[in-house]
């Protein structure tokens, strides 16, 4: 993939995003906050690249991941280019849109819920999948990323998670993302039982991945709840005829 097809599908991603809120929505594209951007995205990728690095470390003490050698700096060009876009169009669509459309009329709870439901399910058509890498995909990067999301109502830290946790997996450890094998940085190599290292599909089917992922999830909840950051359901219509 060319560095400009990259440019043109996240353009293009953010562009349709932005006119669906615009013209269809009818509403400011609040979500998208340029002035918070920065800080916001650059805490999510520390965050993001912490908690694989902290779920990599567990599986090296565990002797279950090794580095055999390292590629050259431009081997992690297609890994970076194929964070960038996963992580710019699912968090649009998966946050931006369900996620939030869901907890204005819903509740937070619900929209939590019903996004990572969907966002677990549409990882099942990637290579490898199997029930349990959807399950924990739902369970660890759907509430997780839903719990990010609220602690602003913007997608930047979402986003810098999602693109920091796919690159640092694929792109600096050589892990397959999701499915999709990668060359990294590191020559990575996993062995041991698949709940352990996730298999074929990747490290998000492990349980150590499910470990750290919630830990970090229940710090964004307590946060959610001190803040009083959840929604309540929408109040049903009393107007009159």
């Amino acid at each position: 993939m060319q560095l400009a097809t990259m440019v043109f599908v996240v353009t293009t991603a953010f562009a349709v995003y932005i006119g669906f809120v615009r013209w269809i929505e009818r509403r400011k594209v609040s979500t998208l906050r340029m002035a918070s951007a920065p800080q916001e995205l650059g805490l999510g990728v520390l965050m993001g690249a912490g908690v694989f690095t902290a779920t990599i470390g567990i599986l090296w003490a565990m002797g279950c991941y090794s580095a055999t050698g390292i590629h050259d700096a431009a081997s992690v060009m297609p890994a970076f280019k194929a964070s960038v876009i996963g992580a710019v169009t699912e968090e649009l669509l998966f946050r931006g849109i369900v996620f939030r459309i869901v907890e204005e009329s819903l509740g937070s709870w619900a929209a939590l819920v019903i996004s990572a439901l969907i966002f677990g399910a549409a990882h099942l058509l990637n290579p490898h999948a199997t029930l349990w890498a959807g399950i924990s995909i739902a369970l660890q990067a759907g509430i997780l990323l839903g719990l990010a999301y609220m602690q602003t109502r913007c997608l930047w830290l979402p986003i810098g998670m999602h693109f920091a946790w796919n690159f640092t997996q694929g792109g600096i450890f050589a892990g397959a993302v999701s499915g999709y094998a990668m060359q990294g940085l590191l020559q990575g190599k996993l062995s041991g039982a698949d709940w352990v290292t996730g298999g074929n599909f990747g490290v998000e089917g492990s349980v150590f991945a499910s470990l750290t992922c919630t830990t970090l999830a229940l710090c964004f909840l307590w946060r959610a709840k001190q803040k009083r950051l959840f929604l309540a359901p929408a109040s049903p219509s009393t107007s009159q005829p």
